[in-house]
């Protein structure tokens, strides 16, 4: 069985042949695991900014950051991702 993974907008299709390539969907699925983890880390990174946090806004990003990150995977991720990209 082959599976083929298409983004079509941000959307994810999935199509299914019968001749099996598994080592090409692994691949596509740590491809867009990947992407997810550094846009991610990117987002954070970008919330967490000092010129985001001085603003207006900063009260409800504040609590935002909080709601997003109640167990810290988020902000560990992150870390992690820029410490990799930096090293």
């Amino acid at each position: 069985m082959k599976t083929r993974l298409h983004s079509h907008g941000g959307l994810l299709q999935v199509d299914h042949d019968d001749t099996a390539d598994e080592a090409a969907y692994e691949q596509a699925v740590s491809d867009l695991q990947r992407d997810f983890r550094r846009r991610m880390s990117m987002i954070y990174a970008t919330l967490c900014s000092s010129n985001m946090q001085d603003s207006q806004r900063a009260p409800y990003l504040r609590q935002f950051l909080l709601r997003l990150n109640f167990n810290g995977f988020i902000e560990a991720v992150a870390l992690a991702d820029a410490l990799k990209a930096a090293g």
